[in-house]
């Protein structure tokens, strides 16, 4: 549930001089008291009815510093309509016969007092303080809200990680969606738009082309998510892939509890990372902790993918267009590897589908003693169930797994290696300690 805080010179219906106050008064009862808890504050006026005042019950108090004087700032609350009001008191500041009067720097200073005080009565993590703020007088900690139960530890990602939603679910992964953009305007991806939507736009000869989250919106979407948890590991795609880990990173400058990872992946390569930490995070690991596995772990991580057709590497940029046509009529599927946060083209086959598919399954699984067999991502754009079926079949034969989870690519993902890609992605075995639940086993497709 996330927290709202109105913070109001006047509000109907304790106090009222013009328009200001009508908004204040209806508009926190319009939110959706399942998603949002919201509250008021207000100065406690003298001159307010007295009805009003005798509904308030004292909360707490203490002294603030203003203009090198020691203030008392007294806290009152009340319940109206299903609303929580809460009120700053103060004699010296609140006691005229008008909540504003005819002297504008006495109105400067007994509104700088109010808006100190409702400073100082959040929890002190919401407070950012300029250089020249004295920690100890701002962010007293009062009661204001009650302590939600925040998680000690949150893990994030983007939505090009290409997770099964069971899984983000289970886990409490929160995803900051990528763009896409389009002949048609700029979607959300996996929220606005999905692969199978967008494919066969881009066949048709529609452009396409997946965009990171900027700056701001990686700076809103943390603000969010540390309304739910006291720190946030933040895994973003390889850096050399994308825009989206150098925004994150300047988005977590703006907090001292983010911390943005580059995975050194994509796609469920970029998944298993995020379901490895959320695992950790689960099990009470620190940040420190976590983020030390991680940065061990991306070397483990095995990230090939097979293209069928360049045409969407072309348009993208990832390779040139005689290069697109050389692969056309040679029949050539490259083979892409991500190296040191890099794309790379690491082999290239040559046939038809079922040829190269099982060159391509016997090639990244060569070597099982190798392979940490608990988990394989299938991660595919456009690709039948007949020919899922048959890559299925090839990976039982040389390497089963306990877990096979068949995944399509998020839209971000399909608009550059386009349709008949896919991917065989795992972990490779090391010295890490890490365990899944059983549920995860619940929620594999079939």
């Amino acid at each position: 549930m996330k927290n709202i805080l109105f913070a109001s010179s006047e509000c109907v219906p304790f106090i009222k001089t013009g328009g200001l106050a009508d908004v204040v008064g209806s508009l926190p009862k319009y939110f959706d008291k399942t998603k949002y808890d919201v509250r008021v504050v207000l100065p406690r006026y003298n001159c307010m009815f007295q009805k009003w005042k005798d509904m308030m019950e004292y909360v707490d108090h203490f002294y603030m510093n203003l203009a090198g004087e020691d203030r008392y700032v007294g806290i009152m609350k009340c319940e109206y309509e299903g609303i929580t009001f809460y009120f700053i008191d103060n004699e010296y500041y609140f006691n005229g016969f008008a909540p504003y009067d005819g002297d504008p720097k006495w109105n400067i200073e007994k509104f700088a007092f109010f808006s100190k005080a409702v400073l100082s009565i959040l929890p002190r993590e919401l407070v950012k303080l300029s250089d020249e703020t004295v920690q100890s007088e701002i962010g007293k900690d009062v009661l204001i809200f009650e302590k939600a139960q925040r998680l000690p530890l949150m893990i994030t990602t983007d939505s090009v990680c290409d997770l099964p939603e069971s899984l983000i679910k289970e886990f409490n992964i929160s995803i900051c969606p990528y763009y896409v953009c389009t002949d048609h305007g700029r979607f959300l991806d996996e929220r606005e738009i999905k692969a199978d939507e967008l494919l066969p736009h881009l066949l048709e000869g529609d452009s396409g082309f997946s965009q990171p989250p900027d700056v701001i919106d990686y700076e809103r979407f943390f603000a969010e998510n540390l309304t739910e948890t006291q720190n946030i590991i933040h895994i973003a795609m390889a850096k050399h892939a994308s825009d989206g880990y150098a925004n994150a990173k300047e988005a977590a400058k703006s907090f001292e509890n983010v911390t943005v990872i580059d995975s050194g992946h994509l796609s469920s390569s970029l998944g298993l990372i995020v379901l490895y930490a959320a695992s950790m995070a689960e099990n009470h690991a620190t940040r420190s902790e976590v983020v030390k596995t991680v940065k061990y772990l991306r070397r483990y991580i095995s990230s090939a993918f097979i293209i069928d057709s360049t045409h969407m590497m072309c348009q993208s940029g990832h390779i040139s267009k005689k290069i697109q046509i050389l692969c056309d009529a040679l029949l050539l599927h490259p083979i892409i590897v991500l190296r040191k946060s890099k794309m790379v083209v690491g082999s290239i086959e040559m046939g038809n589908f079922a040829h190269v598919a099982k060159r391509y399954v016997r090639k990244v699984l060569l070597h099982p003693r190798n392979i940490d067999t608990r988990i394989l991502f299938i991660t595919y754009a456009g690709i039948d169930e007949k020919s899922l079926k048959y890559i299925q079949d090839l990976v039982q034969q040389y390497c089963p797994f306990e877990r096979v989870y068949l995944q399509k690519a998020s839209s971000a993902i399909a608009c550059n290696c386009g349709p008949g890609s896919f991917g065989l992605l795992f972990m490779k075995k090391n010295d890490a300690l890490i365990t899944f639940s059983e549920s995860s086993k619940t929620n594999m497709p079939e």
